[in-house]
């Protein structure tokens, strides 16, 4: 694995993985804080609500939309690549790694983003439970 490659995987670990990791994480840590009424607003949104210093909110439909646009940039550069390789013995076994390597980049991708989408609505079903047990 090149320099290159890495890059592109930090990208999208960056992206996909550590960017909801953290928000999901700070969400947990509000909900124990008793913030239920912001996390829901928030989740819900409200366009009074602010997310937490210090995190960033992702929706769900904006990784989405920036995973398609990776996904078509990776398949214009795998075009290119495709174009240049010389005719060689292993060039089909090549040409299928590299297909291979793109379909588990944007599998992880897609499942970084229904994890996320499934922990969203696990949040909000946790903070209106905990209103209604609690009231407002």
């Amino acid at each position: 694995m090149n320099l290159k490659d890495m890059s592109y995987f930090l990208i999208l670990a960056f992206s996909f993985l550590l960017l909801p990791f953290h928000f999901v994480v700070t969400m947990e840590r509000e909900i124990a804080f008793g913030q239920y009424q912001q996390v829901l607003s928030l989740l819900t949104g409200s366009k009074l609500s602010v997310a937490p210093g210090g995190t960033f909110y992702p929706r769900s439909s904006a990784l989405a939309l920036l995973l398609v646009g990776f996904l078509a940039m990776s398949i214009e550069m795998t075009a290119r690549l495709s174009d240049h390789l010389m005719p060689g013995p292993y060039m089909n076994l090549f040409t299928q790694l590299v297909y291979l390597r793109g379909a588990l980049y944007f599998g992880l991708g897609i499942k970084c983003i229904l994890w996320y989408q499934r922990a969203l609505n696990e949040l909000k079903r946790e903070s209106l439970a905990h209103l209604k047990t609690f009231g407002a």
